[in-house]
């Protein structure tokens, strides 16, 4: 079994607080950080995840828990109101869900389909952190409104597990993309793109296939970040490790990579890796990576970066943001800069 020691510091969703940062897409305002402390909020678990629904302001937040294993939690989900601080006090509720929900400890993806109200949670630990798993589970009506939430678990054709992976949602074509991840074992990371069909479950079965890419690849990792240009059909992967064997030799990225067709429609899947101008942010992984299309811009914050040499880890909590340069002429080089404190 692989006991990491970057699961033990996974960065948890706090309860305490939640902080809000303004004025960050203007070329001259000052960033402002907000905390705002709702109450009741969700409990602190490792490895949650969330999924914003833009139509509601609402966050979807999943906790991940398996009630057959220490600490013998079950998964939970919230839903934040008024999630930008805009048009009300946001405040949190949490669904009480019909069906099985997922068990897993951490490690897992989630993705949210905003047309059909869906979550879509793949894969993760069933416990610490072996075996990994291959289920697909979709939550109907996961922003809290349209009806009772429900659980499914699809049914998969070639079924792939998989922890410590990252995914996007094409809510056009209803695909799942998947880059990377590992087996719960030092020295299986992979770097593999796979695809899963009829992803939201509205028909069946679901079947994953393996793009056939040219370029590349990117190295094998896990605990990175993956974000989707869908107008442009492009996966954007940044940063994260490769656990290369125990105790404990990991290789630590701070690389970007752009695969286009990335759903494996229009054409080869093909990889390129970004020369970014300025200064990079150092190698991490576990950190968030977002992508705001308007500006062709994707923001990084926090995560940790692994030292083989002090076998230690240092939290992240600077940002940094990495957008295209409009005078390159093969449209690949990019510019990285920290954004203003």
């Amino acid at each position: 079994m692989k006991i990491y020691p970057k699961q033990r510091t996974a960065l948890p969703l706090a309860a305490a607080a939640l902080f809000i940062l303004t004025a960050h897409l203007e070329a001259f305002a000052v960033p402002t950080w907000t905390a705002h402390k709702p109450n009741p909020s969700p409990p602190i678990r490792d490895g949650a995840q969330i999924a914003y629904d833009a139509a509601t302001n609402r966050v979807i937040a999943f906790l991940p828990g398996n009630p057959a294993v220490p600490p013998n939690l079950s998964s939970e989900v919230w839903v934040l109101r008024h999630a930008n601080g805009m048009g009300g006090t946001m405040f949190w509720t949490k669904l009480n869900p019909t069906g099985t929900a997922p068990s897993l400890i951490m490690g897992g993806s989630v993705a949210y389909d905003p047309t059909t109200n869906k979550l879509i949670v793949y894969g993760g630990c069933y416990a610490n952190c072996s075996p990994s798993q291959s289920q697909v589970f979709v939550l109907t009506n996961a922003n809290g409104s349209g009806g009772t939430p429900a659980w499914s678990q699809l049914s998969v054709t070639n079924p792939q597990d998989r922890v410590f992976h990252s995914t996007v949602y094409d809510a056009v074509n209803n695909l799942l993309i998947s880059f990377g991840g590992q087996h719960a074992f030092f020295g299986t990371d992979e770097n593999d793109t796979r695809v899963l069909s009829n992803a939201n479950g509205a028909a069946s079965p679901s079947t994953w296939s393996t793009l056939a890419t040219a370029g590349g690849p990117p190295p094998a990792r896990g605990s990175h970040t993956i974000v989707y240009d869908s107008a442009n059909n492009r996966l954007i992967l940044y940063a994260g490790s490769n656990g290369i064997s125990c105790c404990y030799n990991i290789v630590p990225f701070g690389d970007v990579w752009v695969l286009s067709n990335a759903n494996g429609i229009g054409g080869t899947p093909t990889w390129s890796q970004l020369l970014p101008t300025g200064t990079p942010p150092p190698a991490r992984d576990l950190h968030t990576a977002v992508y705001l299309p308007a500006k062709n811009k994707m923001y990084v914050f926090g995560g940790q970066t692994w030292s083989n040499a002090t076998q230690s880890a240092t939290l992240r909590g600077e940002r940094h943001r990495a957008r295209r340069r409009d005078s390159a002429p093969d449209g690949r080089r990019v510019r990285h800069e920290p954004a203003r404190p």
